[in-house]
């Protein structure tokens, strides 16, 4: 694992009463890893950790995830009777410079938080909390999110669309940014540009155009008003700023097909 797993020391908690055990271990073969931002004083993380309990007993444990109680507790008992329940692992109190490291890497403004990374260090998701109480079940976990950058976008425009996996995430944006960046300050005009990694919005344009996500990145090129696309390049080509200048270039010129959703 990446980042966020890097800054873990070499041991965590496993109980509440001292039990350590190693973080590679702990770690191994999780198909993610939640970092839980709580404390015994918030009352809506009283309200949430039970639901969470619930679930990662029942449903998320057994599909792979791991998580980690990242405490904002104000002293060590409070944390320690406040852990005593949960059936996960936990930064051993002291590592305090730790959980303010990972509080600040996941951009934590409120508690509870919920942030879930893939096993490359990913971030997957930092709504889970949300997701699972809308999924206690885990039906749709991991519950990957979208990365839409809409600032300056209408409907009205075509939008340039990654699908990938959560992995790919950040390579994709920024080829999108530099892309479309590339392709406004040439005259090509402006697009809305949007990451699909299997959250709800990315699920929409698999409907219309039939391409899943995959482990395959996918450029596509998508009219929202009319529902018509185009195929753009896929694997690592999709993940250069180049490969999207020219995708928009070679659609404005008429060089590639245009689809509809009933074909």
């Amino acid at each position: 694992m990446q980042a966020p797993i890097r800054v873990l020391g070499k041991q965590l908690l496993s109980k509440a009463d001292g039990s350590l055990i190693a973080t590679a271990d702990a770690l191994q073969g999780a198909s993610a890893v939640g970092f839980y931002f709580s404390a015994s004083w918030c009352p809506p993380c009283r309200g949430f950790t039970p639901l969470l309990i619930d679930s990662y007993k029942q449903h998320l444990h057994p599909k792979g995830m791991r998580c980690i109680l990242v405490s904002w507790d104000r002293d060590e008992p409070s944390f320690t009777d406040y852990y005593s329940s949960m059936p996960w692992l936990a930064l051993p109190y002291e590592d305090s410079s730790i959980n303010q490291e990972l509080g600040q890497y996941f951009s934590v403004r409120t508690i509870p938080t919920l942030v879930l990374v893939d096993p490359e260090g990913n971030i997957i998701t930092s709504s889970a909390r949300e997701s699972l109480v809308d999924d206690p079940e885990g039906k749709d976990y991991p519950w990957p999110q979208d990365y839409s950058m809409l600032e300056k976008a209408s409907l009205d425009q075509p939008f340039i669309i990654c699908l990938c996996e959560s992995r790919y995430m950040g390579r994709a944006g920024k080829a999108l940014r530099d892309g479309g960046k590339a392709v406004r300050e040439g005259g090509g005009g402006d697009y809305g540009l949007f990451v699909g990694c299997g959250g709800y919005l990315s699920k929409q344009v698999s409907n219309i155009t039939g391409q899943k996500v995959s482990g395959t990145p996918r450029l596509m090129l998508l009219n929202i008003p009319d529902g018509s696309f185009y195929y753009g390049p896929e694997g690592e080509q999709a993940l250069s700023a180049e490969s999207v200048a020219a995708f928009a270039a070679d659609v404005a010129a008429g060089r590639l097909t245009r689809h509809v959703p009933s074909e």
